[in-house]
């Protein structure tokens, strides 16, 4: 489940950064000692732990769309197939979508861990320098995520960089 956790976190990441702060999920992250959570995920599929998720998980709002979506998405394998009535209204969140996982889906939840909690990142801001590991659930607020990952996509430079900030464009 931490896998789920951390891919969700890099896409919602990524989603603020290119497209000037637009969330990609309607939630919350906090800074939890496995890295960024969005709580109604955690919530989701937190009897599963380390076993396969089986079941599908509650709805969330994708606020781009204004439309309810499953929470299974994030956990098969082919995506952008699951979501083709979606994603053929925004080519830039069907390429988007499908980048994510690409990047992402084959790291092991140890890694995807390692990134999201290394120095300098919004999970380590609020969880070593503002006490959130004292704090259970401190909120990691949507404009410190924004920030930092715009400031990869800026640099060229962060724990993964997508390939190209071109996504969704007629162009790329």
């Amino acid at each position: 489940m931490v896998k789920l956790l951390q891919i969700i976190y890099f896409a919602h990441g990524w989603h603020l950064a290119l497209t000037d702060g637009t969330p990609l999920i309607d939630d919350t992250f906090e800074a939890w000692r496995v890295g960024p959570v969005a709580p109604t995920v955690y919530r989701s599929f937190r009897e599963y732990d380390s076993e396969p998720i089986t079941k599908l998980g509650l709805e969330a709002e994708i606020p781009r769309f204004g439309l309810e979506m499953d929470m299974e998405i994030f956990v098969e394998k082919n995506i952008t197939e699951y979501l083709a009535p979606v994603l053929e209204r925004d080519d830039f969140v069907q390429k988007f979508i499908q980048k994510i996982w690409e990047i992402y889906g084959p790291m092991s939840d140890a890694r995807l861990s390692q990134f999201a909690c290394q120095a300098g990142t919004p999970w380590s801001v609020i969880w070593n320098e503002r006490g959130g590991s004292r704090h259970v659930g401190a909120a990691i607020p949507d404009s410190l995520i924004t920030s930092y990952f715009k400031g990869n996509v800026a640099s060229g430079k962060g724990p993964i960089f997508p390939p190209s900030k071109s996504w969704g464009t007629t162009s790329g």
